[in-house]
């Protein structure tokens, strides 16, 4: 079982996305749709992503992905709490630890050290398929996200509270 670091991820991803012509299967709790913003023609395309709190939001281009699956590009679900990263394409299989981001493929100046393994036996792609099965069941239509993040605003009472937003931090003073 071939272990990949996270651009060889990447080109194995690519190489999935491009010349699967059956099924590509994504479950990445974070996601860069420069990745998967191309035409997948007659395929069985499903994405799974984590949408559960604020962060999920900063990472992942939600409206972008609900367009993909209005779009017909893509089968787009959500699980609130989806960490599995599996990319699951006809003849082959990887799991590890890569997000499907520009960090987690090795494609930014500051990218994660990521490790995946390769498979390539069809019992452990089956296997992998029905793990994503289980998963995708569990998961909610993209469509269905509500967003509803409000930015909470500091009280302020007076100008006191104004310039100690100003004033540097000390972690070891004591909070009255």
């Amino acid at each position: 079982m071939p272990i990949l670091d996270e651009s060889e991820t990447l080109k194995k991803v690519n190489y999935g996305l491009s010349m699967s012509t059956h099924r590509v299967w994504i479950t990445s709790p974070w996601v860069s749709t420069w990745l998967i913003d191309r035409k997948i023609i007659q395929k069985d395309a499903r994405l799974i992503v984590r949408f559960s709190d604020k962060t999920d939001y900063r990472i992942t281009d939600f409206e972008k992905l609900k367009q993909l699956t209005e779009e017909g590009v893509w089968d787009i679900r959500y699980h609130p709490n989806l960490h599995s990263k599996m990319y699951i394409f006809d003849d082959f299989c990887i799991i590890g630890s890569s997000n499907l981001t520009s960090r987690g493929m090795g494609k930014s100046g500051q990218s994660n050290r990521e490790t995946s393994v390769l498979i390539e036996s069809n019992q452990e792609i089956q296997d992998a398929s029905n793990r994503f099965l289980e998963i995708w069941e569990e998961s909610e239509p993209i469509q269905d996200i509500r967003f509803s993040f409000k930015r909470k605003q500091p009280k302020m009472r007076g100008i006191k509270d104004i310039l100690n937003l100003f004033k540097p931090h000390n972690p070891f003073e004591r909070i009255r």
